[in-house]
């Protein structure tokens, strides 16, 4: 039985909360919080809208634009990290740019946070799919190896050892979490900016186009619905969790022609083409989630076949609309 976190949460900054994960977390956090900014680069319009209506406030900007007025900002006791290039395909194409830049900003504002001296908790999300590469040790834990095959899992295992090395020095409590990979997107923002396999073949689906899957359709995810892991997210931040590193996931292991059979369950017609497999690409990937629900009793409630009808219904309702 997960037990209910009802601590509040003084004063938050989320960091990428234009993004999927960070604009889902601020619609949820904005009523634990009694003071909650919204930090990004860009927002869309719709995005920026409806952020404002919970009376959250915007930074615009990005980290930059927070470093730069941080007097009006020392109040801040929580910091929810989820910036970076959105992607592994994106960043292994633009690594000058993306991989470098990731980095430094991260750093700017892990060297701000000595001016924050209300500072408790450091939540970063990282990513459970990529930093552990092609395990043998399945599903994954937080004590083994960290092997990845992809610029973008190295990138975020570099930006956990900095946020660890930046805790010890400023002595705030840094928790990462690890996430496997949520779905979800669809509902909130739009197939413009959508990624994973759930999300892009819902909206192919929905558009009556085919669905593309790199290689055979056997590599194994392990997914997650966006409301249990803002769920899990809250709970990792709250002052009686103890610091560390934490698997974020169902803890269940599912291919995409898996996810296929659940659309032929759900009566869900679609087409789909197999085409070449990427070498970015880990052939399975399953996240022990142990750790987690003994450190909070925080565990995901939404089964993948539920989460998979609930979107599939919103998005065809939206599009009669």
């Amino acid at each position: 039985m997960q037990k209910n976190h009802n601590n509040r949460f003084s004063t938050c900054l989320v960091v990428g909360a234009g993004g999927f994960i960070g604009y889902n977390l601020c619609l949820d956090l904005a009523p634990q919080c009694d003071k909650l900014y919204a930090c990004d680069t860009h927002f869309s319009e719709n995005i920026l809208k409806k952020l404002k209506q919970s009376n959250i406030e915007i930074i615009e900007g990005g980290i930059e634009a927070f470093i730069l007025s941080i007097e009006d900002y020392r109040d801040v006791e929580y910091i929810y990290y989820f910036a970076g290039k959105s992607t592994p395909s994106l960043l292994e194409a633009e690594l000058d740019r993306g991989y470098f830049s990731d980095q430094e900003f991260l750093v700017m504002l892990l060297e701000s946070c000595s001016q924050l001296k209300n500072l408790v908790s450091f939540v970063y999300g990282s990513s459970g799919g990529t930093v552990y590469g092609s395990s043998t040790r399945l599903p994954c834990r937080e004590t083994q190896s960290t092997k990845p095959i992809s610029a973008y899992g190295l990138s975020k295992l570099l930006q956990e050892t900095y946020i660890q090395f930046y805790a010890r020095r400023f002595g705030f409590s840094a928790k990462i979490a690890r996430i496997s990979n949520p779905y979800g997107r669809v509902l909130t923002h739009g197939s413009k900016q959508l990624q994973g396999f759930i999300d892009t073949s819902i909206d192919k689906v929905v558009n009556n186009e085919t669905i593309e899957i790199w290689g055979d359709g056997e590599i194994i995810r392990d997914y997650i619905h966006i409301t249990d892991l803002v769920k899990g997210v809250l709970a990792l931040a709250e002052k009686s969790t103890p610091q560390g590193v934490y698997n974020l996931g169902s803890g269940r292991g599912l291919s995409l022609n898996d996810i296929l059979s659940i659309y032929q369950q759900l009566k869900i017609k679609y087409q789909v083409k197999y085409i070449e497999a990427r070498q970015i690409d880990v052939p399975v990937n399953i996240l022990d989630i142990e750790k987690v629900l003994q450190a909070t009793s925080w565990q995901p409630d939404i089964a993948i076949e539920t989460g998979i009808k609930g979107i599939m219904e919103k998005r065809l309702q939206s599009q009669i609309e």
